[in-house]
Protein backbone atom coordinates (compact mmCIF):
# COMPACT_ATOMS: atom_id res chain seq x y z
CA UNK A 1 0.00 0.00 0.00
CA UNK A 2 2.99 2.16 0.46
CA UNK A 3 4.83 1.87 -2.28
CA UNK A 4 1.03 2.41 -3.99
CA UNK A 5 0.92 5.66 -2.72
CA UNK A 6 4.55 6.07 -3.45
CA UNK A 7 4.13 5.28 -7.04
CA UNK A 8 0.89 7.78 -6.99
CA UNK A 9 2.24 10.50 -5.81
CA UNK A 10 5.38 9.88 -8.06
CA UNK A 11 2.88 10.61 -11.22
CA UNK A 12 1.02 13.08 -10.26
CA UNK A 13 4.31 15.04 -9.72
CA UNK A 14 5.48 13.98 -12.81
CA UNK A 15 2.06 15.17 -14.28
CA UNK A 16 2.01 18.33 -12.62
CA UNK A 17 5.81 18.91 -14.09
CA UNK A 18 4.51 18.19 -17.64
CA UNK A 19 1.64 20.42 -17.14
CA UNK A 20 4.08 23.32 -15.72
CA UNK A 21 5.92 22.16 -18.83
CA UNK A 22 3.60 22.44 -21.38
CA UNK A 23 2.14 25.95 -19.94
CA UNK A 24 5.86 27.31 -19.93
CA UNK A 25 5.92 25.90 -23.76
CA UNK A 26 2.28 27.97 -24.51
CA UNK A 27 3.24 30.50 -22.72
CA UNK A 28 6.42 31.06 -24.97
CA UNK A 29 4.97 30.28 -28.12
CA UNK A 30 2.44 32.81 -27.38
CA UNK A 31 4.97 35.60 -26.66
CA UNK A 32 6.75 35.10 -29.51
CA UNK A 33 3.55 35.26 -32.14
CA UNK A 34 2.99 38.89 -30.33
CA UNK A 35 6.51 39.91 -30.91
CA UNK A 36 5.60 38.87 -34.28
CA UNK A 37 2.76 40.61 -34.53
CA UNK A 38 4.43 43.66 -33.29
CA UNK A 39 7.07 43.59 -34.92
CA UNK A 40 4.95 43.20 -37.97
CA UNK A 41 2.90 45.86 -37.08
CA UNK A 42 5.74 48.15 -36.60
CA UNK A 43 7.08 47.79 -40.24
CA UNK A 44 3.55 48.39 -41.62
CA UNK A 45 3.46 51.61 -39.64
CA UNK A 46 7.35 52.77 -40.94
CA UNK A 47 6.19 51.71 -44.65
CA UNK A 48 3.57 53.93 -44.25
CA UNK A 49 5.14 56.56 -43.22
CA UNK A 50 7.44 56.17 -45.85
CA UNK A 51 4.72 55.90 -48.40
CA UNK A 52 3.27 59.57 -46.59
CA UNK A 53 6.44 61.33 -46.92
CA UNK A 54 7.42 60.09 -50.84
CA UNK A 55 3.58 61.63 -51.23
CA UNK A 56 4.83 65.08 -49.59
CA UNK A 57 8.01 65.36 -51.20
CA UNK A 58 5.99 64.52 -54.50
CA UNK A 59 3.72 67.25 -53.82
CA UNK A 60 6.54 69.57 -52.82
CA UNK A 61 8.05 69.54 -55.40
CA UNK A 62 5.12 69.86 -58.00
CA UNK A 63 4.61 73.31 -56.32
CA UNK A 64 8.33 74.30 -56.34
CA UNK A 65 8.48 73.67 -59.98
CA UNK A 66 5.10 75.26 -60.77
CA UNK A 67 6.35 78.19 -59.07
CA UNK A 68 9.61 78.52 -60.85
CA UNK A 69 7.54 78.34 -64.21
CA UNK A 70 5.41 81.16 -62.23
CA UNK A 71 8.98 83.39 -61.64
CA UNK A 72 9.94 82.42 -65.02
CA UNK A 73 6.67 83.30 -66.78
CA UNK A 74 6.34 87.31 -64.68
CA UNK A 75 10.33 87.49 -65.64
CA UNK A 76 10.00 86.90 -69.29
CA UNK A 77 7.16 89.00 -68.95
CA UNK A 78 9.12 92.04 -67.21
CA UNK A 79 11.93 91.43 -69.72
CA UNK A 80 9.78 92.25 -72.80
CA UNK A 81 8.20 94.92 -70.86
CA UNK A 82 11.57 96.39 -70.70
CA UNK A 83 12.35 95.70 -73.70
CA UNK A 84 9.18 96.93 -75.68
CA UNK A 85 9.81 100.26 -73.25
CA UNK A 86 13.49 100.83 -74.68
CA UNK A 87 12.49 100.76 -78.16
CA UNK A 88 9.28 103.51 -77.67
CA UNK A 89 12.22 105.03 -76.12
CA UNK A 90 14.47 104.94 -78.30
CA UNK A 91 12.21 105.87 -81.27
CA UNK A 92 11.00 108.98 -79.59
CA UNK A 93 14.48 110.02 -79.11
CA UNK A 94 14.90 110.47 -82.99
CA UNK A 95 17.51 107.08 -83.30
CA UNK A 96 20.14 109.33 -83.68
CA UNK A 97 20.23 109.66 -87.36
CA UNK A 98 23.09 111.76 -89.57
CA UNK A 99 22.23 115.52 -90.02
Amino acid sequence: MQKQAQERQTAERDLFLRDADLRRQALGEYEQSVRGTEADELAREQYNLEQKRREIMGQLTAQYGEAALGVAERSSAAAAGAAKQYAQAAAAAGGGGKK
